[in-house]
């Protein structure tokens, strides 16, 4: 008998479990914290905050500016810069034995080696995250580095690499022992297919930057303008920067801005320049504290959470001192360096957006290209010796693109190639004329 009680009593509280999350299943809606009023909770769906662009991962973001191959004394890079990119990702799959650090007296000098440039400084405990170790890294040291060295081992047919402090007196090194990724790197040194002869610009006694030999040909393109994602973006932002878009209001000014706020943050539009603002007074006196990783990371997610990698973009500068970062637009993996309109930047303060701005536009259909030759790297080495120009605040000289709207009408613009120098960390046009003018990116 009292088996029968115990079993009707747990009958009971099965049914009784059974219609409370069934409840909970009816009147459950998904909880995006973020973007929702902290007065009223209000619910925005992810299609009217998602732009139409994609999430990606730290490692997406951060591609090295050039890949040097050292032969000889000659020096070789890629003719085009998806190889670049793609041998890059796949060394990135590679696993990596041996990693340990110590004291350097330079970078190697072996006679055939292969150098790894990135655009902006990068702290080692980054180095995980870029790369596959046989086992996790413990206690990295705190230096940063812009470049890796990778060495051929003929003995072992193995690959050495060496990690360079910014200050070159302190190294890390690891080994990558798989023979046939030692026989793909010496057959890209030896066939050459794919490469180009490069040339070396000393702008420092301890500082070479290489650039293609003789004359370039780039194709100068013209492009549409996704409208449709364009005329969406304005509404989708409020929606995913303002915790309540209800209490948003506009007002135009005479420059056509149109300027959105909720009383506290402001988030300005340029239908001209087809580009965006937002900013947040109210976070103007603390700074975060935040390393280079971790400001890396958590500007990767807030982009990610409305879907803003709208195009190709890859982490140009860190300044952890003003925690700002800013990440470069590309195009087919090359630099758009014309224009400040291709560039997002995000400032942090009391861990909360401060600042953020970015451009509005997408490209959309190739309409037409045409080839264009651009001046020999030997003219443009002879151009800058015989400049003003200092030479020591030359950081990096590019072949990129301008961004030129033609008709913005139809919101059709073309990507032109030019020489382009980084000088005292503003890209700048290096003219072809005698004269070299200083032409600042606007």
């Amino acid at each position: 008998m009292k088996i029968e009680v115990i079993k009707s009593y747990a009958l009971f509280i099965l049914v009784g479990l059974s219609l409370i999350l069934t409840y909970n299943i009816w009147t459950y809606k998904p909880g995006f914290d973020v973007h929702y009023a902290e007065e009223e909770r209000m619910y925005v769906p992810e299609d009217d905050f998602f732009l139409a662009g994609d999430t990606l991962s730290l490692e997406d973001v951060i591609i090295p500016s050039t890949i040097i191959f050292h032969d000889q004394g000659k020096f070789f890079g890629f003719q085009e810069a998806n190889d670049l990119k793609n041998i890059y990702r796949e060394i990135g799959r590679w696993t990596i034995y041996d990693f340990s650090t110590g004291d350097s007296t330079g970078p190697p000098k072996h006679k055939r080696q292969i150098e790894i440039r990135y655009p902006t400084p990068l702290p080692m405990t980054i180095v995980p995250r870029l790369f596959t170790f046989d086992k996790g890294l413990k206690n990295l040291p705190s230096w940063s580095f812009n470049r890796i060295f990778m060495t051929f081992d003929k003995k072992q047919t193995m690959l050495k690499l060496h990690f360079m402090s910014i200050d070159g007196k302190q190294q890390a090194t690891a080994t990558i022992q798989q023979a046939e990724k030692y026989e793909l790197l010496l057959n890209y040194m030896e066939n050459k297919k794919t490469l180009e002869e490069y040339i070396p610009f000393q702008a420092k006694s301890d500082w070479y930057i290489y650039i293609p030999s003789g004359s370039v040909k780039k194709a100068k393109k013209s492009f549409s303008v996704d409208v449709e994602a364009l005329n969406r973006a304005p509404n989708k932002l409020i929606n995913a920067l303002f915790s309540d878009p209800s209490l948003v209001t506009r007002n135009l000014t005479k420059e056509n801005i149109a300027n959105y706020t909720d009383g506290r943050q402001q988030l300005q539009i340029d239908s001209q320049r087809l580009n965006m603002e937002f900013t947040n007074p109210s976070q103007t006196q603390v700074k975060d504290s935040l390393n280079s990783i971790e400001l890396i990371e958590r500007t990767v997610i807030d982009i990610n959470e409305h879907k803003g990698w709208t195009g190709e973009f890859h982490l140009e500068s860190i300044d952890t001192a003003d925690q700002k970062i800013t990440f470069l637009m590309y195009q087919n993996g090359e630099p758009i360096l014309g224009s400040n309109r291709t560039t997002i930047e995000v400032e942090r303060r009391k861990q909360d957006l401060f600042k953020y701005e970015r451009p509005l536009f997408q490209i959309s259909d190739l309409i037409v290209e045409e080839m264009t030759e651009l001046p020999s790297g030997e003219k443009i080495i002879q151009l800058i010796n015989q400049s003003q120009y200092n030479l020591k605040d030359i950081q990096d000289i590019r072949i990129g693109y301008h961004l030129k709207f033609q008709d913005r009408s139809s919101y059709i613009f073309t990507l032109e190639p030019a020489w382009f120098m980084k000088y005292n960390n503003t890209w700048v046009e290096i003219q072809s004329d005698e004269d070299l003018i200083y032409k600042e990116v606007s």
